[in-house]
């Protein structure tokens, strides 16, 4: 008895085993994914994804979960709701761009199948090797902001970009709006800019006003085509304090009583933001010495020779006022160059003379050797060799003690006659 109720124990643990996931694959497939996933644009600033609702067969209560993801970028999920909408903001819309929505039943394990939604065509048609490259923007704060790319690849030669921006100082994107529309239907709504630069006759940057504070954390959307169907545009969406460079500040350097350097600057319109670098080079060494993430309008470097000479500069960038929390901030450029000269001491001079006394003895030594040989000859003159300047036969008369001479050789005389001829001559027969 005990042996057959063992058996009956184990195969009614096997049974369950085999029909219960079974049964729980059925309920799995019991509710429908979410229809017509469709997308469009609340403005510039924002997109827009709707869906029609499951069918609700599982007699539950539906939410929503919904996973945005871009190429080479991970997934962000989002937190499961009841809505049929989902809003996206500041988000790449030239590259490929995932939507993902699956239903669930609340508080069970009940899921549907996921819907899938690409949404790379946001930005219009056209083949994307026309597209701009290397976009970027720097706004120069609080004046203008300046754009720059690169022609596309492919580009028309007779392309003629044309860059519209647009600015929105909304914190979030909107819940009462009416039907999103399409990203050429939003182009007219933009401001068009004007002073453009150029290369090779294609405009490769424009420039326009953006006169904002930076408390206002403006946000920033410009488009860059020609608006043809060949041209793929090109869209940039930033938050203009993420791009903001300030102006380099205007510094002032002296020494302290207490054999210090002080170092300060001008003010800021948002200065207690503002973090400074400090950048100090000494003439008696090739590094650098750099003081970072300075709060305030001053430095102070303690313990400075006062026979070193010390050049400074200093930088400025934001420290927060960032639309997104890890936002990287712009360094401004560097300030003109401040020089304090240091002074020399009485040991300086000492080791200085010392060097340049056995060098002067040295030059005068070697003048006074060079002019005293010139002297010498002066004035004592050298005795020419006799048997240089006068003849051997000198010498021979000398020695012999009388003349010596050549002999002269005689003259050879030829004798010469004279023949007379007659002035008349017989005549010839």
């Amino acid at each position: 008895m005990g042996s057959d109720r063992c058996c009956t124990i184990i195969l009614s643990l096997w049974m369950s085993i085999y029909f219960l996931p079974g049964s729980w694959a059925k309920k799995q497939d019991y509710l429908p994914p979410p229809t017509n996933l469709t997308f469009g644009m609340d403005g510039m600033f924002c997109l827009v994804l709707q869906w029609s609702p499951s069918e609700n067969t599982a007699n539950c209560s539906i939410k929503y979960s919904k996973i945005f993801s871009a190429k080479n970028v991970t997934p962000r999920a989002r937190g499961s709701s009841t809505n049929l909408t989902a809003h996206v903001k500041k988000v790449d819309l030239n590259k490929e761009i995932l939507f993902t929505v699956q239903a669930e039943c609340d508080n069970t394990n009940i899921f549907s199948n996921n819907t899938t939604l690409p949404v790379q065509i946001a930005t219009g048609k056209g083949n994307p090797n026309t597209s701009v490259r290397n976009f970027s923007c720097i706004w120069y704060y609080p004046e203008y902001v300046q754009c720059t790319w690169t022609p596309g690849i492919d580009v028309p030669s007779n392309v003629n970009y044309t860059l519209i921006y647009w600015t929105s100082v909304e914190s979030s994107c909107r819940f009462n709006f009416s039907q999103p529309k399409q990203f050429h239907d939003l182009l007219p709504t933009g401001s068009s800019c004007s002073n453009y630069t150029y290369s090779n006759g294609i405009p490769t940057g424009c420039q326009f006003k953006f006169q904002k504070l930076i408390t206002t954390f403006s946000k920033l959307v410009t488009a860059v085509s020609d608006w043809s169907k060949e041209v793929k545009p090109y869209l940039y969406y930033v938050g203009a304090n993420d791009i903001a460079k300030l102006k380099p500040p205007v510094i002032r350097a002296h020494r302290t009583t207490n054999g210090n350097i002080h170092i300060s600057w001008n003010d800021t319109e948002v200065y207690k933001d503002v973090l400074h670098e400090v950048l100090v080079q000494k003439s008696n060494s090739e590094i650098h010495e750099t003081y970072k993430d300075i709060i305030g309008l001053s430095k102070e470097i303690p313990n400075a020779a006062s026979d070193v000479t010390y050049t400074v500069k200093v930088r400025a960038r934001l420290s927060r006022y960032s639309t997104e929390s890890d936002g990287h901030f712009i360094w401004s450029d560097w300030s003109e160059v401040q020089t304090l000269q240091g002074v020399s001491n009485g040991r300086d001079i000492s080791i200085l003379l010392l060097l340049l006394i056995p060098a002067i003895i040295i030059v005068a030594a070697v003048i006074l050797l060079i002019y005293m040989r010139r002297l010498k000859i002066l004035i004592f003159p050298r005795v020419p060799d006799p048997g240089k300047v006068l003849s051997s036969d000198l010498q021979q008369w000398l020695k012999n003690g009388r003349t010596v001479y050549n002999e002269p050789r005689k003259e050879e005389i030829c004798p010469i006659s004279m023949l007379e001829t007659p002035l008349t001559s017989p005549p010839v027969e």
